[in-house]
């Protein structure tokens, strides 16, 4: 059951972090604290280059929205001496506003694209995820997989359906099965693929969940299916505590030893909170098989501000010649006045100089959650982009076609015009702003009729 599970929390994972962030990559979410008065404009990675003690690009998006606050357009770039068009990301939605389709495109020869179609049922809820790959020889998308969803009474998942496209027809490939006990908890989940040559579906493992009395999740068992004994056997087991506040306390893992058929511990955590209810340390030690004993692992803390926002996660490991714990490593965050993240800045501690050294580092960029006036329908042919953002330079504007007539206009965030390029005839692309001042400016341009904002930033 552990590559299946593994797949299902990473769907999970990126299914939450699409919705909020179109294709982000963080294991965080940036818009997490916001008060919802803004949507995302961009971000950029830096890496810290410690031979040349200077920071490198890496890579960076720009977020371009239509009529509704979702992104219309996720234009992602990466750096190698200069920066370059990466992958494009488009996405159209529903009238509630629900994702239906989504493109991801390369900008390498050949170009890979892959789409994803979604459907709902007349809840709201996903029932199908169709992804399709597109034959660049024909210009036509060709089913490649397919999940489907079904729900119990109650709404929650009960059967998810991986299937792949065989000879022009849909075949089975996977499926997991949730089973849910009388308090509506999930107490068994059972993976299973397909036979295609005894036309069966096989056990592949089994998930066991039990609870205490106020459903407080209190262990997990996992068994995998063993090709050599022909049967389910443990993999295994995590065992939870909890306050009086039903806050998790620790958690004990322990992993089959199949031969001694004995459960061997693997890892022991505790967890501390904060007078806000807020985890401030974890504290891990891990099994030593040879002296048979807890040995001290590491230590991670977090702090907040005031208004519950984490501001900081810094680790600590065993050391077992000081026998003490060292600094290793820590993330440190930065929000807004609205809590939204603007920058996250990773730290690695150096041994040798004694002290925290960078080691990487993301800005983000944000607007307020006002409609621009772009519309759904134009999705299709929506290709305006402005790149590199943010930038140290000038800025380039790439059009979908070559307008008949167009004007540009940059303001910066107190509405003072800086750039005004009233009259621009037959244009595919622009180039403007190497003279700006730092600071963060709206770029709007308007190409026979049609407006489009985008908001950038020089540095």
């Amino acid at each position: 059951m552990k590559n299946i599970l593994n797949k299902t929390n990473i769907l999970l994972l990126l299914l939450t972090l699409t919705a909020s962030l179109a294709n982000a990559q963080w294991w965080f979410d940036p818009l997490q604290y916001g008060d919802g008065t803004k949507r995302m404009t961009g971000y950029r990675l830096s890496a810290w280059d410690s031979n040349n003690l200077n920071w490198q690009d890496e890579d960076s998006s720009n977020y371009q929205y239509g009529s509704i606050n979702k992104p219309m357009q996720v234009h992602q770039y990466a750096y190698n001496n200069a920066w370059y068009d990466n992958m494009i990301h488009k996405y159209i939605y529903d009238n509630a506003q629900r994702i239906i389709e989504k493109v991801d495109s390369s900008y390498t020869t050949p170009q890979v694209s892959t789409k994803y179609i979604y459907t709902y049922d007349v809840n709201g809820r996903l029932i199908t995820k169709v992804r399709q790959i597109l034959n660049t020889a024909t210009l036509t998308w060709t089913n490649y997989t397919r999940q489907q969803y079904t729900y119990s009474a109650s709404g929650k998942v009960s059967l998810e359906l991986t299937e792949y496209v065989s000879n022009g027809i849909w075949t089975n490939y996977e499926r997991l099965i949730y089973y849910q006990n009388t308090a509506d908890k999930d107490s068994l989940t059972l993976g299973q693929k397909w036979n295609p040559s005894g036309s069966a579906w096989l056990t592949t493992g089994k998930s066991f969940y039990a609870y205490d009395a106020n459903g407080n999740r209190i262990s997990i068992l996992e068994q995998n299916f063993d090709n050599t004994f022909m049967a389910l056997v443990n993999y295994m087991t995590e065992i939870y505590t909890y306050d009086a506040q039903s806050k998790k306390t620790s958690t004990l893992r322990k992993l089959w030893n199949g031969n001694n058929n004995t459960w061997k511990n693997n890892y022991f955590e505790r967890y501390t909170y904060n007078v806000q209810g807020l985890e401030d340390s974890t504290i891990r030690d891990n099994w030593d098989t040879i002296s048979n004993n807890w040995v001290k692992s590491h230590i991670k803390t977090s702090a907040y501000q005031t208004q519950g926002w984490l501001i900081s996660n810094t680790w600590y490991n065993w050391n077992t010649a000081t026998n003490s714990y060292v600094n290793s490593n820590r993330h440190l965050f930065t929000h807004d006045t609205h809590g939204y993240l603007s920058n996250f800045h990773n730290e690695i501690f150096s041994s040798n100089l004694l002290s925290w050294q960078p080691y990487s580092n993301v800005n983000f960029w944000y607007e307020p959650n006002v409609a621009t006036v772009i519309s759904e329908s134009d999705t299709e042919q929506f290709a305006l982009s402005v790149y590199p953002v943010p930038s140290a330079d000038g800025f380039t504007i790439t059009m979908p076609k070559e307008y008949k007539k167009a004007s540009i206009r940059v303001l910066d965030m107190t509405g003072k015009l800086h750039i005004s390029m009233p009259q621009l005839k037959n244009c595919a692309a622009v180039q403007l702003g190497d003279r700006l001042p730092a600071g963060n400016y709206l770029i709007q341009t308007e190409c026979d009729g049609k407006t489009y904002v985008n908001q950038v930033v020089k540095y």
